[in-house]
């Protein structure tokens, strides 16, 4: 069996590496300007200054640093693109998660996680019952 490959795609698009750049170069400029940096540039120092070169260094060096979210498409079973319907079901599962959420929350999306969890079990738990409820009510 081969392990997939799972790749978030990162920098991958024109627009994803000119906003990496330019923040890059900010920050630099921030760090710079308010004495943050107290001795030498630590990697990739200061000869790295061209987009060509700040480019390479953030391909070998940025990762995800936070939950994904808004990855799962909400909608009907019939649109291609939906994975998860109105009522949290992903076709034959539940799904608990934040991955689910429309819109990223402002902040720590991992910090919206933890109390929307229960909320969502709660939510998830409702259904269950009522699935159950009408499955007995039907005779099963």
């Amino acid at each position: 069996m081969v392990n997939p490959l799972v790749s978030p795609n990162l920098l991958v698009t024109i627009d994803d590496q000119e906003i990496a750049i330019a923040g890059f170069k900010r920050m630099r400029q921030i760090a710079n300007a308010s004495g943050i940096i107290a001795g030498p540039e630590y990697p990739p120092g200061p000869q790295v200054q061209t987009n060509a070169r700040i480019l390479e260094y953030l391909k070998q060096t940025v990762a995800p640093l936070y939950y994904a979210s808004h990855a799962c498409a909400i909608g009907k079973q019939d649109n291609s693109h939906a994975v998860v319907d109105s009522h949290a079901k992903v076709f034959g599962l539940r799904l608990v998660d934040l991955s689910m959420f429309p819109l990223l929350p402002p902040g720590q999306p991992q910090a919206s996680v933890y109390p929307d969890d229960d909320t969502l079990m709660l939510f998830a738990a409702d259904m269950l019952v009522e699935k159950i409820a009408d499955d007995i009510l039907k005779g099963m």
